[in-house]
């Protein structure tokens, strides 16, 4: 009977657990920006700010990410003071001015800025500016308030901005430029509750063109390659792309027919269909949390391979 109790508190540990898991899927993402080369800052000491950013926007209720977002915090430090203290060895002291922002990238706003004063003690100045950020206490008043400021005005630009947005992706899936439209579509938070429902509406109708558009050009090159060897080279090239069809595509019954066609004049148990397969199977057990994820990774992936989004120490509003 002692055990009860026990397993009691861990099933409340594991609600408890799951309760944050599921909050913080609603957070507001926040990209962690620290510039590669920066005069104001060490190059030892970006990680130490970086790590110090993400316990700002973590602790303060967001989401700190590096992966490329509209939104994003950054940080500029000034050394008011510098001094040479104690003897055998001596150590520098500093004190230093961390200015933080939070912005826009694309809209070229400010969204809240604060400072904190610190100071740190050590060997020379790259362990001195270490020592100082360490310092930093995420959860004081004024980082507190940056966040909680930051994170409504970014709710309320998303909540505002819903059509627009919406409008703009479906301009780039005309286009046929599905990686982007999942990508403006992934920037918007699951917290902006109202547009967020739109935003799954919107993007499981793009997904199954994106996933139907991807499939008919594979389709078409591997019947282009198969036709014209009929071979075990040429089985395995059209292989290549028709194991790149999902089974959510309309035409995967044709793709399937294919692979059947290739596997019996070639008379080989190919990589390729083996692969087929196993993609069936994955995918008669994904569920819509899976579909989620599908669309906004593709989204993610472009966003992080694009240089159009640009970061800077400092905005001017």
């Amino acid at each position: 009977m002692k055990r009860i109790p026990q397993l009691i508190l861990g099933l409340a540990a594991l609600a408890v657990a799951a309760q944050a898991s599921a909050q913080a899927s609603r957070n507001v993402p926040l990209t962690v920006y620290v510039p590669e080369q920066a005069e104001y800052l060490p190059e030892i000491a970006h990680a130490a700010m970086a790590n110090k950013m993400r316990q700002v926007v973590n602790l303060n209720g967001m989401g700190a990410t590096d992966d490329r977002g509209q939104f994003y915090i950054t940080c500029t430090v000034s050394v008011t003071d510098k001094e040479v203290v104690g003897t055998a060895p001596a150590k520098i002291a500093q004190k230093m001015d961390v200015t933080f922002y939070v912005a826009d990238a694309l809209g070229k706003k400010m969204y809240g800025t604060t400072t904190v004063s610190v100071r740190g003690v050590g060997e020379n100045e790259n362990k001195a500016y270490i020592a100082a950020l360490k310092q930093i206490a995420p959860t004081q008043p004024a980082l507190k308030a940056l966040i909680r400021d930051a994170n409504a005005k970014i709710i309320a630009y998303y909540e505002s901005q819903c059509d627009n947005i919406l409008q703009q992706v479906q301009t780039l899936a005309l286009a046929k430029q599905y990686e982007a439209a999942f990508f403006q579509l992934s920037l918007i938070p699951e917290a902006c509750e109202t547009c967020y429902a739109r935003v799954l509406t919107t993007a499981n109708a793009l997904f199954q063109k994106y996933i139907d558009d991807r499939a008919q050009a594979n389709l078409a090159k591997a019947r282009s390659i198969w036709n014209a060897g009929q071979d075990r080279e040429a089985a395995e090239e059209a292989g290549e792309y028709l194991a790149e069809i999902l089974p959510d595509a309309t035409c995967y019954p044709q793709a399937e027919a294919l692979a059947k066609e290739i596997k019996s004049k070639v008379r080989e148990d190919l990589d390729f269909y083996r692969e087929m397969y196993v993609r069936q199977v994955e995918y008669e057990q994904k569920n819509t949390q899976d579909s989620i994820k599908a669309w906004r990774d593709v989204g993610v992936a472009y966003g992080n391979n694009q240089q159009a989004v640009t970061y800077a120490p400092v905005f001017v509003d």
